[in-house]
């Protein structure tokens, strides 16, 4: 009787394997196995991550669309929003180079802006409470690739060469040039004070001392190209 309910087990077990390989084996079933890893319904897959969004942008108390959403941005990656460099425009306005909180309006995360762009080495803060002035960092983030500052001081002969020779280039592309007297600056004094001049196109040191036309030549030609 043992044996007889074994065998009759064993069988069973082989036909519903059997029947499993078979189904294995449908087209069918394959598509069913397609569908299954796919979302039923796109719109509420999209939807979903759309929440998951939010709620990553809500733990830094931001709101979808909100100007402190704009806010996010890597502060390894240097890069600059429409709302940063709108902060650090308003310094070209006509006015004091000191700057008040209340001149940026009273948006939602105002103040984080500010105080990343403070941290960024753009901005600092004033003497007086909630007051702010533009670096020369943070002019320079505004500058076009293609528009060149000079760092130098009067009295200095290498600058006044470095200027002839670069005057030229610049005209011909219709860029801009901006000559900063590091001794107005305690700041740009203390960094630049041996190594006037020093030269920049855009936000980036191109030269130092002296210049080679060959090399700004085509340091120009790349940042003309850039700025098209």
């Amino acid at each position: 009787m043992y044996h007889v309910r074994r065998r009759n087990a064993s069988r069973a077990f082989q036909s519903a394997q059997n029947k499993l390989r078979r189904l294995w084996s449908s087209p069918l079933f394959s598509v069913f196995s397609v569908l299954s890893l796919c979302p039923l319904n796109p719109a509420k897959a999209l939807t979903q991550r759309a929440q998951r969004k939010e709620q990553k942008s809500g733990e830094f108390g931001g709101r979808p669309g909100s100007f402190a959403e704009r806010l996010n941005w890597d502060t390894n990656s240097g890069v600059m929003d429409a709302t940063e460099r709108e902060i650090l425009a308003a310094f070209d306005r006509p006015g004091p180079r000191v700057r008040a909180l209340a001149d940026f309006g009273e948006h939602f995360g105002v103040k984080d802006c500010l105080q990343q762009l403070v941290e960024r080495g753009w901005l600092r803060r004033g003497d007086a409470p909630d007051t702010f002035v533009r670096t020369e960092d943070g002019r320079l983030q505004l500058a076009s690739p293609r528009d060149a500052t000079i760092y130098s001081r009067p009295g200095c002969h290498l600058c006044e060469e470095a200027k002839a020779l670069i005057a030229p280039l610049l005209k011909s592309v219709g860029a801009r040039l901006t000559e900063i007297n590091i001794d107005e600056d305690p700041e740009l004094r203390a960094r630049y004070d041996y190594d006037v001049p020093i030269i920049f196109l855009g936000a980036r040191k191109v030269a130092k001392h002296r210049v080679d036309v060959v090399q700004f030549r085509r340091q120009l030609r790349e940042a003309s190209t850039t700025s098209e």
